[in-house]
């Protein structure tokens, strides 16, 4: 029994016809005052139906079109942009112009060995520069360092395309595949009906589609896993347990101690020792004491309450006199001064009494205007 060859729909749409796209419709591009394109030059290279159709088979380009510069996708402009800045006068108040600086362009003459045409585009001289230095435009175009490929463009992109599916670079790459002994067939000119309808190939397409999918599948397997052990709680897990006067515990428990007044009118602070805190942790409470008596941690003396001078030794009785004999001498001064600091007030406020009347006879006796 034949086995049915496959047959697919012609390509029309893709990425990289919408990529191109806006650069495929317009006919003239905006260019600044320092380089202009007639219609003529226009004609040469860029409006040609080789260079403006797009085959939907040739990857986009990765680092796509350049909106904030649109006249470099027209062109090797070598990834440069408008440079702004200010013009400085000369002059004595030194003043700043705002200015732009435009790339150097111009519209050379480039020979594409591989597609066999004189190609006339506008090209940076920085860029020019470069293409001498490799040793034309088609070793230009097929740069496979990452900056070379950043710098082409759009318009670099597919003329790299048109090249590398060009008559004479096929055969120099065939050339190059067999000294190093693989396939001779391209793998850019081959389609997937080419290699779906070879049986040989095909059971080697499987396989790695198999593959493939047991590696994706085991990598599914792998981040459920992964999800289970951080998300799921495991049951031998031992979860820390409350005590219930601890969970039934509010903010209101914990407070500040109560200020009492005391007959002497001397504030003592009533300290309950945390009663609330040791009785939501379930430890026993401190015997009560009797009332009236106030611990002696917390008790304060007054200051009509005398202290009990200690009866151990002689020496801390002579200590305490001569400690009452200086509080004595230093009290004294200030009792004294009480009398002459109320006769200055008295006088400053005569003094003050009299500067107020005559202010008040001054102004009676100024003349009117």
């Amino acid at each position: 029994m034949a086995t049915e060859t496959l047959k697919l729909r012609q390509v029309i749409r893709s990425p990289t016809t919408i990529q191109y796209r806006k650069h495929a419709l317009r006919n003239k591009p905006f260019y600044t005052p320092a380089f202009a394109l007639t219609k003529e030059k226009w004609q040469r290279t860029l409006a040609q139906p080789w260079l403006k159709e797009t085959n939907p088979l040739m990857p986009p380009y990765p680092y796509g079109a350049n909106e904030h510069f649109p006249e470099a996708n027209y062109g090797l402009y070598g990834g440069t942009t408008i440079r702004s800045g200010n013009k400085i006068s000369k002059g004595r108040n030194k003043g700043k112009t705002k200015r732009k600086w435009f790339p150097n362009i111009r519209l050379a003459k480039l020979e594409s060995k591989a597609l066999e045409k004189d190609l006339y585009i506008p090209v940076r001289a920085r860029t020019m520069r470069t293409i001498k230095k490799c040793g034309g435009l088609d070793e230009y175009l097929m740069g496979h360092k990452p900056a070379r490929i950043k710098e082409l463009g759009l318009l670099g992109w597919k003329l790299r395309w048109l090249v590398m599916r060009s008559p004479a670079m096929q055969a120099q790459f065939a050339k190059q595949r067999t000294d190093l002994g693989l396939d001779v067939r391209d793998p850019l000119s081959e389609t997937f009906e080419q290699v779906w309808n070879d049986p040989r190939r095909r059971e080697v397409l499987l396989a790695q589609q198999d593959r493939a999918w047991e590696k994706m599948k085991l990598n599914m397997e792998n981040w459920e896993e992964h999800m289970k052990r951080q998300h799921e709680k495991p049951k031998d897990r031992q979860q820390k347990v409350l005590s219930p006067a601890l969970i039934n515990s509010k903010p209101s428990d914990y407070r500040f101690p109560e200020l009492e007044e005391s007959d002497q009118g001397v504030g003592l602070w009533e300290i309950e020792n945390n009663k609330s805190l040791e009785r939501a942790r379930g430890l026993p409470e401190p015997e009560k004491q009797t009332s009236g008596e106030v611990p002696d941690q917390a008790r304060l003396l007054t200051p009509t309450e005398e202290a009990v001078p200690p009866q151990d030794t002689e020496v801390e009785e002579s200590e305490q006199r001569s400690q009452e004999s200086d509080e004595g001498r230093l009290l004294a001064p200030a009792e004294d001064a009480l009398p002459s600091r109320q006769l200055e007030e008295e006088q400053n406020s005569l003094a003050r009494k009299v500067d107020g009347l005559k202010l008040q006879e001054s102004e009676q006796h100024r003349p009117s205007r």
